[in-house]
């Protein structure tokens, strides 16, 4: 997937996935001020050795993507003989910010990650954005944490993790994610934003190789899959995902 409305900075870094296991989302923080600007985003994700596929600053609301969630990127640590990590379907987003202070930083940050970015790449890839483990303070997050998955829970894993998660590595990055806040919050057909509506249809481009301008999901994909009237963009894209066979 390549994301609308995000910077393109491709490295050619990408390679096929390795293992056929569910997709997921796994969060790292850059360690720098999470205010870093544009420029500066580009030029870390242009020049760095190991990219992820996605650079994150949440108060400019700025998304650099370096690498096609299609292919596998590189910002994990894999060692021979062990488990596949960024093989194993991993979606990598490292975030402006320090581990230490991620858990300080406000709300509305971490709404607008969700909505610009974790949503519509999971609706795409039909990741559980309801399945996040637990995550702890920086520095106890590090090395054997007690929250790191063993090798056959990280290959079954669907949902939202940080790097302090993966098997085979010892960082303890992002720190505390407020999780809860990644939650998508349900709204009817009629409520979707412009930019909602724009994200749709071009992720249902991507995914059918419709390239018509006017191409848009069919109404019972766009309309509620829930009884109360209402789902979520990230429910929308996942059942138009499901339909496709993505």
């Amino acid at each position: 997937m390549i994301l609308p409305g995000a910077v393109q900075v491709p490295t050619g870094k990408g390679s096929p996935y390795r293992v056929n296991v569910p997709y997921r989302w796994v969060v790292h923080s850059i360690e720098c001020p999470p205010d870093i600007s544009q420029a500066a985003l580009v030029s870390a994700a242009r020049n760095h050795q190991y990219p992820p596929h996605f650079w994150v600053s949440m108060p400019n609301r700025v998304i650099v993507q370096t690498v096609d969630t299609n292919l596998a990127a590189q910002a994990l640590e894999h060692r021979s003989g062990t488990v596949e990590t960024n093989h194993a379907r991993a979606i990598q987003v490292e975030v402006a910010g320090f581990a230490k202070d991620m858990h300080t930083y406000p709300d509305e940050w971490f709404e607008w990650l969700r909505d610009a970015l974790l949503m519509p790449v999971a609706g795409f890839h039909q990741i559980n954005l309801t399945n996040c483990p637990e995550f702890k303070r920086y520095p106890e997050s590090y090395g054997a944490n007690g929250v790191r998955f063993a090798d056959a829970d990280w290959l079954d894993f669907d949902g939202l993790c940080g790097h302090e998660h993966v098997p085979g590595n010892d960082h303890g990055d992002p720190g505390l994610l407020p999780v809860h806040l990644f939650v998508p919050p349900p709204i009817g057909d009629d409520d979707l934003t412009p930019e909602q509506d724009k994200m749709l249809r071009e992720v249902y481009r991507q995914l059918t190789g419709n390239d018509s301008p006017s191409s848009k999901p069919p109404r019972p994909l766009r309309d509620a899959v829930g009884g109360d009237g209402k789902s979520s963009l990230w429910q929308r894209l996942g059942a138009v995902a499901k339909k496709v066979g993505a």
